[in-house]
């Protein structure tokens, strides 16, 4: 039996690789890790079993180099290194290369973006198939958003231009509005993008009732680009915030998945920021009405009461008038009636104190005794009783023309 060294066995198999696989060929697999260093990527290649997603039946290497790297973003611009990312499923242009001691090398020569962007798509309908299933689009939309948003969590890498636009279109707003606004820094493309973003989202939240709404935003770019807001997870996380989540992720044709399950959005960062200040301008509108309603029932009010004192004055001052008349004519009657009445008055007193002359004439003691009347007198003292007497006392008798003394015998 002839036994072969491992290099010979290798060196077998270069040769082999290199006489049947002269040309470079297209192959379809899926990216299972991602890593760059000195300017090249290195690749792990995986293909799946269908019917099994965790059963790897195919894997290899791969490398892509600076220099290709370069004319890439030339021909395609950075879309195809954010393509370069775990989990999706692309189609390369490789030429195969087997080294003794390095083993199969794939070196990615191109790269199909029209088939990855169809396999996006396919993950795309897929997520929001499942965030439906899960009653999550329109569920962030049903909150509602305050009056006046002031306080604004924005999520947004700080180099993109979008933060940038979106900032300073806010602040140098024509309306004279004052903001608060904070960054929460994270990738918004690339492998890293998903875990950046669901930990800024968590960050938020811990301190919602700082903030008002939160504000997604990122720069212009190509469809592949957005493929972080495809994701199913930061999709899900948008859905369930408990703020009003405004999205404006800078793409005028396409629309991203977290755009339906955001509460609104915007095209791009700018026209969020619009959108906040026509927000805060209808407020502001509706109190400046409110205002100008006030001051409308204030002017009406001090109109109809102006005009019932007028009224009230110019009744005052006819019924005082009227009053005074009434007033004249009463002392004119009264002065011509005082006068009558008091010589009426003196008239019948005078009357009246003859009468009682008369009276007191007729009922006088002289006139009494004149009639044959006596007045008894007992030392002195009137005596108007029989049993005030008695026998043997003296008393005196007054009569008209003088007295008499008489000695009393009995008394009955």
């Amino acid at each position: 039996m002839k036994v072969r060294s491992l290099f010979e066995l290798h060196e077998h198999l270069r040769r082999v690789v290199a006489l049947n696989f002269l040309e470079s060929l297209w192959v379809r697999c899926e990216i299972a890790a991602a890593s760059k260093a000195r300017g090249h990527y290195f690749l792990s290649l995986v293909q799946k079993k269908e019917a099994d997603e965790l059963q790897i039946i195919a894997q290899a290497e791969g490398i892509i180099w600076e220099n290709t790297l370069s004319k890439w973003r030339r021909q395609y611009g950075r879309s195809a290194e954010n393509v370069l990312q775990a989990g999706l499923e692309v189609a390369f242009k490789v030429k195969m290369d087997f080294h003794e001691r390095y083993g199969l090398k794939l070196h990615i020569e191109d790269i199909d973006l029209a088939y990855t962007v169809g396999q996006l798509e396919l993950l795309r309908r897929e997520t929001l198939a499942k965030l439906d299933e899960k009653g999550l689009i329109g569920k962030n939309a049903r909150l509602t958003l305050p009056k006046v948003i002031q306080r604004i969590a924005v999520l947004s890498s700080e180099q993109a231009a979008g933060y940038q636009d979106f900032t300073q279109h806010l602040l140098s707003n024509s309306f004279g509005y004052q903001f608060r606004y904070q960054l929460f820094g994270s990738a918004v493309q690339g492998e890293s993008a998903q875990k950046e973003i669901l930990s800024q989202l968590a960050a938020v939240k811990k301190h919602a009732h700082r903030f008002d709404a939160v504000v997604i935003t990122r720069g212009g770019g190509a469809r592949l680009d957005l493929a972080a807001f495809d994701d199913f997870k930061i999709c899900e996380a948008i859905a369930h915030f408990p703020l009003p989540v405004l999205t404006g992720i800078g793409h005028e044709v396409d629309e991203a998945v977290a755009d339906r399950v955001a509460h609104h959005a915007l095209k791009t960062p700018t026209a969020v920021a619009d959108f906040i200040l026509q927000h805060n301008a209808v407020f502001e509108s509706e109190v400046l009405e409110a205002v100008h309603q006030i001051h409308w029932q204030i002017q009406r009010i001090l109109k109809q009461q102006t005009l019932s004192l007028q009224q009230l004055a110019a009744y005052i001052s006819l019924h005082r008038t009227k009053k005074m008349e009434q007033q004249y004519y009463q002392l004119d009657a009264w002065q011509s009636a005082v006068p009558r009445a008091i010589q009426t008055q003196l008239f019948h007193a005078k009357q009246h104190l003859e009468q009682l002359a008369r009276l007191n004439e007729l009922l006088s003691i002289a006139q009494n005794l004149e009639r044959g009347f006596a007045l008894v007198l007992k030392d002195g003292k009137r005596v108007t009783t029989a049993s005030a007497l008695k026998s043997g006392e003296t008393i005196t008798l007054q009569l008209a023309d003088g007295n008499v003394q008489a000695t009393i015998l009995s008394t009955t």
